[in-house]
This record gives structure tokens, C-alpha cells and sequence, in this order.
């Protein structure tokens, strides 16, 4: 009986959302309803190539989630940016599930400022799912990103996932998701700002993601959001402290409970 509501909750996560591997990355996405193209960070190396282009510095990253207290719908995720000369260039490595069934992702990332205001990037993906007593399906996924700095206050950005159209793997016709993300990020004062996305992904309703974030405090920032189809709330926080960043985010299905979101980033080096 246990293992009958195991599987209930499984398909219940997988038809109400995209998979945990294509989903966003990072609690500060998270925070505000998994709103991320218009968000630059670290995190960006998975969610919007382009995104991570003005990094200066060396960081790292990980990252974890829990889905509805259940430990086996555990995402960990961990991360690597290296600016150069030339390009910045971004690593990743992301886990989903437990040893009967579970998904890998290892990412690639290149993202380059072209301008002031524009900035490129494109990420190769290698996809593989375990399932127990199965053959291992794998396969590589193309993505590319681009942001748009309109204004000082007005940030947008895309990002365009499966460019490829690969498959789950070489064995089966099943299409990989493909979907495209178009999103803001609007500062109306230092403190203030508003982030909200639109996902069209292929054959599917499109989704809207967004919310709110507040400076309180130099180091300390607060976050509500929303997202619909299905519908989830959202709220989180972000501290800063020296060469550090800790987030916590969670978000709440209404059907399903809530999903905790941790994350920690640090800045390499002097």
C-alpha cells in the first residue's frame, strides 16, 4: 500500500509540473513562483545561460529540495562558474529521485556579453533516467539564452530548452520537453522589485511564474510569488554574509503540500 501511494505521489509531480530536471534551479527562483529567466545568477547555468555573463568572480554552488517531505523526490544540484577573459563558463551537475527510478543532468555553459546590453549564452546537456530492471535512456539536449538589459530598472530575458528535439533516448520515439521562457525583472526602487516569466512548453497550456522581492536590509531580502497551471504559492528569503549567500525558499501545492529549497553560494578566491 505504501508503495502504491509512492507511485500516486510520482505521477501526481510529474502531470501537475514539468520534471524536477527541467524545472528552475535555485531557491531564489523558487522564492518567487520559479520565475528565472530575468534573474542573474549563479543558478543561471541551468536556467538561462545568458544570465550568468557579467559574473566577475569564481563561484560555487549547491543546492537541494525536498518535494513534499518525501526523500525519495530529492533534487541536489551543484554548480560552477568561472569568468575568462573571452566567456564565462558554467558547470553543472543535478540529481533527481532514488535508486529504483532517478535523473541526471550534467550541463555545460558558455555565456558572453556582447554589449552593454545583450548577452548570449548556450548550454549542452547530457539527460540520462534509471529505471530499476530497465535499460538506461540517455541523450544530449541543446539550449540557448538570451538577456536584454532594456533600462537600468528593466531586465528581460529568454531561454530556449531542447533546441534539438532529442529524445528520452535512442531506443524510444518520446519526445525530451521543449518549451520556451520569456520573462522580466522590473527594480521600482532599490529595495522593490517585481520578476514574472512565461513558459509555453509544446503541446501544453503556457504557465505564468512570478512575484515580488524586498531589500529589508543590505544583506537580507525577502520574496513572495505565484504561479498558476497548476497553482503554487510561494516565499523565501536570502542573507548574504561576506563571500556567502544562503536562500531558503518554499513553495505549496495545494493538493500536494510544500517543497523546501535550500541553497548556498560562495564567491571563490579574494
Amino acid at each position: 500500500m505504501k508503495q502504491l501511494s509512492f507511485l500516486i505521489l510520482i505521477f501526481c509531480n510529474l502531470s501537475l509540473s514539468a520534471q524536477s530536471v527541467f524545472e528552475s534551479v535555485g531557491a531564489s527562483s523558487k522564492s518567487v513562483g520559479g520565475a528565472s529567466v530575468s534573474i542573474n545568477n549563479i543558478w543561471s547555468v541551468f536556467n538561462n545561460p545568458s544570465g550568468f555573463s557579467n559574473t566577475r568572480k569564481s563561484q560555487i554552488g549547491i543546492y537541494s529540495e525536498q518535494r513534499y517531505s518525501e526523500a525519495k523526490l530529492t533534487t541536489s544540484a551543484i554548480v560552477l562558474v568561472v569568468p575568462s577573459k573571452f566567456v564565462n563558463l558554467g558547470f553543472g551537475i543535478l540529481h533527481y529521485g532514488y535508486s529504483l527510478f532517478n535523473q541526471q543532468k550534467i550541463t555545460f555553459s558558455i555565456a558572453k556579453e556582447l554589449s552593454k546590453q545583450f548577452s548570449l549564452g548556450v548550454s549542452l546537456n547530457y539527460f540520462g533516467t534509471s529505471i530499476s530492471e530497465q535499460e538506461r535512456a540517455h541523450s544530449f539536449i541543446g539550449e540557448i539564452g538570451l538577456t536584454f538589459h532594456v533600462t537600468s530598472k528593466l531586465n528581460t530575458g529568454m531561454h530556449l530548452f531542447n533546441v534539438n528535439q532529442a529524445r528520452y533516448g535512442y531506443y524510444t520515439s518520446e519526445r525530451l520537453p521543449t518549451f520556451a521562457n520569456m520573462g522580466f525583472n522590473y527594480m521600482f526602487s532599490e529595495k522593490v522589485s517585481a520578476i514574472g516569466e512565461t513558459e509555453m512548453l509544446l503541446n501544453h497550456k503556457s504557465v505564468f511564474r512570478g512575484g515580488l522581492k524586498y531589500q529589508f536590509h543590505e544583506a537580507v531580502s525577502l520574496s513572495v510569488g505565484f504561479a498558476n497551471n497548476p497553482i503554487l504559492y510561494s516565499f523565501g528569503t536570502a542573507i548574504k554574509l561576506k563571500k556567502y549567500k544562503i536562500e531558503y525558499a518554499a513553495s505549496v501545492y495545494e493538493l500536494l503540500g510544500v517543497t523546501h529549497h535550500v541553497g548556498l553560494s560562495c564567491n571563490l578566491g579574494k
